[in-house]
C-alpha cells in the first residue's frame, strides 16, 4: 500500500526536505533539502571530493598514487592555483603555489627541483636563503662511522652542515680506528662533484705528510697521512662547495 503523502514523485523530491527526527538547523541531526542544499553534523567520504563555488572555482580533496592526502585549489577556468600536500621527506604538510615545485613550509618559501631532492629556501624568520635537501637543510647531520672510528669523549661527533652560501662544513674530533682508511660516507645530497681534500689535525703523523681526508664523489671520507692510530683526529677545518 503506497504512502498517502509520498516523499518523492519520480526523480523529484516533493517535500521541502527529508530530515532526521532530531534535526534542528545549525544544531543537531541532518537534512537534505529540495533546493539542493544539505546539512550534516559529520560526514565520511571515501575517494575524491570536489567542492565547486558559484564562480566555478573549486577545491579538491584527494589521495595521490602513494596514498598521501592532498588538497588542490583550482581557478574558475580549471587551472591549478595551489594546494596542500603531504611531504614524506619531512613528514609534514606543505603548501604549494601555482608554479610546480614551489612550497611554503613553516620556515618560508621553498623552490625544489623536479625530483624533490634539492632546492632553495627563503627563511622568513631570519631572512637567510638556504640550499639543499628540504628535510635536513641548515641542520648538522651526524655521520655513521666505519672501520672502528669513534667520537672522542667530550667533542663533537663527525657531522656535516650545509650553509647559506652553499658551503658544506665538516666537524668532528675522533679517535681513529683503522689507519689510513674510510672513516664514513657522505649522504648523496652533500657529495662534491669532484674529489675534495681537506687538512685535518692528528697526533700521530707520517713524517713529511699532512693529515687529511679525501671526500670523493661516491661519498667516501678517507683519512691519510697517519703514522699510527693515535688518540685524536680532528676534521673541523674541512669544507667544500656545492655551487
Amino acid at each position: 500500500m503506497p504512502f498517502s503523502n509520498p516523499i518523492a514523485g519520480g526523480n523529484t523530491l516533493i517535500r521541502p526536505m527529508i530530515q532526521s527526527p532530531d534535526y534542528t538547523p545549525g544544531t543537531t541531526g541532518w537534512a537534505i533539502k529540495r533546493d539542493g542544499t544539505a546539512e550534516f553534523n559529520n560526514a565520511t567520504f571515501r575517494g575524491e571530493v570536489d567542492v565547486v563555488t558559484e564562480s566555478g572555482a573549486s577545491v579538491r580533496v584527494y589521495e595521490d598514487a602513494s596514498g598521501h592526502p592532498g588538497v588542490d585549489f583550482f581557478s574558475p577556468t580549471g587551472e591549478l592555483r595551489g594546494g596542500i600536500v603531504y611531504d614524506p621527506v619531512s613528514d609534514g604538510m606543505f603548501e604549494f603555489g601555482p608554479s610546480s615545485g614551489q612550497y611554503y613550509d613553516t620556515d618560508g618559501i621553498f623552490l625544489e627541483n623536479s625530483t624533490e631532492t634539492n632546492g632553495m629556501r627563503f627563511n622568513d624568520a631570519n631572512g637567510y636563503i638556504y640550499s639543499g635537501v628540504r628535510s635536513t637543510m641548515n641542520d648538522w647531520i651526524n655521520l655513521t662511522y666505519q672501520n672502528g672510528w669513534t667520537t672522542r669523549t667530550g667533542f663533537y661527533p663527525l657531522a656535516l652542515k650545509l650553509f647559506a652560501d652553499g658551503i658544506v662544513r665538516m666537524r668532528g674530533t675522533m679517535v681513529p680506528g683503522s689507519v689510513n682508511t674510510v672513516i664514513s660516507n657522505v649522504p648523496s645530497q652533500y657529495r662534491p662533484s669532484n674529489t675534495v681534500q681537506g687538512e685535518c689535525v692528528h697526533d700521530n703523523v707520517t713524517a713529511g705528510q699532512v693529515p687529511r681526508v679525501n671526500i670523493t664523489p661516491d661519498g667516501n671520507i678517507t683519512a691519510f697521512g697517519m703514522a699510527g692510530v693515535g688518540t685524536t683526529f680532528s676534521a673541523d677545518l674541512v669544507r667544500w662547495s656545492l655551487v
